[in-house]
């Protein structure tokens, strides 16, 4: 009888394969999502104004699309599999509990009554 890891192993390998086929159906190969992602990462946007003096529109120039570079690293992170798993922290120990000092002014109160908290912040 099998494990429920080696059901589980199995069931994945029989989907990455259907996944495979389906990709392939398509014409979606790994190069293409590939070279689609490094194209991400150096992706660049233009803006269209409106020039009033000249009555037409004006494109701007090339600025770094830092939204799309971000996405694009956050695609490759996911397919070379270098996302940080949950337990890549554990090596910082036990959390540190931290306290911080907020000042509360009131500007109904002169400065004499002025009050001082002391909160603190769970890391949990």
């Amino acid at each position: 009888m099998k494990s429920n890891e080696e059901i589980g192993a199995e069931a994945a390998k029989l989907a990455h394969a259907k996944v495979l086929r389906e990709a392939k159906s398509v014409k979606l190969t790994t190069k293409k999502v590939l070279r689609r992602i490094a194209q991400g990462l150096d992706a660049k946007e233009n803006r269209v104004f409106y020039d009033k003096d000249r009555g037409k529109c004006v494109v701007g120039p090339d600025m770094i699309s830092w939204t799309a570079r971000a996405k694009s690293i956050d695609q490759a992170m996911v397919v070379l599999d270098m996302t940080p798993k949950e337990n890549d922290f554990d090596d910082f120990g036990p959390a540190t509990p931290v306290t911080v000092t907020i000042e509360v002014i009131d500007a109904s109160k002169s400065a004499g009554e002025q009050t001082t908290r002391t909160v603190p912040v769970s890391s949990n």
